[in-house]
């Protein structure tokens, strides 16, 4: 069984305490996917539960797992999270089993839950047909990555002093067995992306990690050259990667997103669909002030919301205009 498809390239990076600027929190990540499978924006306010900002998985077909699924997000209590896939091969896939599916999983983690051991304990209590590494974040400065499969469930880290970075493997003791990491990790793009998101941590941002400096890890390409992978993911493949980047404060209740690859530079391939219109800049939104509705269409435009929200922040003058 293959361990990882295609293109499944995300990245994701949680700070908080000690590690972060003035003792803050942050969590984002790069969101990868087949180029036809596009991101928007939305906020949702449901009838019971909590309200929230996120980012929608849309694809036309065939539809990857995780289509319609909210894979990153923030509530109005300031807990957040984001994922990265990660593919079992010695416990049953989603395909295999019953219980909760990625769609219906980011609605209601965000719906559900106030804080990271909230989010925890729902993730313990269900029935899933989902799996991935879970990052987990709210407004009390609770860190958490969970290595989440069908069957099995370790809670990697639980913190409010330090960092963590997950690509598309597990490497807990307890877990990196079961998606076959062992065998496959080393020289792979998910060891690259990792490894380079670790060196940048570590060695240049350290202790006084911000908003920005998350962007550039976000947007970095450097590795390239060297192994043909990369961060912001995909600048050489035909095939897919990031489609969209995200980056939450769940003290501030503001929400980072930028459309495309966040690095902006322009496709090199045909075949690399809508990248384009990638922004290449990180646009803020603050959700107690965003009403329920679609914020970013699935082609990079600003919606008629959008506008109104972010003319009164940034000089943005008319719907799908970033100047």
């Amino acid at each position: 069984m293959e361990r990882l498809p295609p293109n499944m390239e995300c990245t994701i990076i949680g700070v908080t305490g000690n590690k972060a600027y003035n003792n803050d929190i942050y969590i984002g990540s790069t969101s990868d996917d087949p180029w036809n499978t596009r991101t928007k924006l939305v906020v949702v306010e449901p009838e019971n539960g909590f309200k929230y900002i996120g980012t929608m998985i849309v694809t036309p077909g065939p539809p990857v797992p995780w289509s319609n699924m909210i894979t990153r997000g923030m509530n109005i209590k300031g807990f957040a999270y984001t994922w990265s896939y990660v593919h079992p091969v010695a416990e049953p896939t989603y395909l295999e089993a019953e219980g909760v599916t990625f769609a219906e999983f980011g609605d209601l983690l965000l719906r559900s839950c106030a804080n990271v051991h909230e989010a925890i304990e729902l993730i313990l209590s269900i029935p899933r047909a989902f799996h991935g590494n879970f990052l987990l974040a709210d407004a009390e400065g609770n860190l958490a990555l969970v290595e989440v499969s069908t069957q099995s469930v370790y809670v990697a880290v639980l913190t409010k002093d330090g960092y963590v970075v997950r690509t598309n493997h597990w490497i807990s003791p307890i877990m990196a067995p079961k998606d076959g990491v062992p065998d496959e990790f080393t020289n792979s793009s998910t060891w690259v992306r990792y490894t380079r998101a670790l060196e940048l941590l570590e060695k240049v941002y350290i202790g006084r990690i911000h908003v920005e400096d998350l962007m550039q890890i976000f947007s970095d390409t450097k590795t390239y050259e060297e192994w043909g992978y990369g961060i912001c993911a995909g600048i050489n493949s035909k095939k897919g990667g990031t489609v969209s980047s995200e980056i939450m404060e769940p003290k501030r209740l503001i929400f980072w997103y930028a459309y495309g690859w966040p690095c902006g530079v322009k496709p090199l391939w045909p075949e690399q669909l809508h990248q384009n219109m990638s922004w290449g800049v990180y646009l803020p939104f603050y959700l107690p002030e965003l009403p329920p509705g679609e914020y970013v269409t699935t082609d990079g435009q600003l919606t008629p919301l959008a506008i109104e929200y972010l003319k009164k922040h940034l000089d943005i003058k008319e719907p799908g205009s970033l100047s």
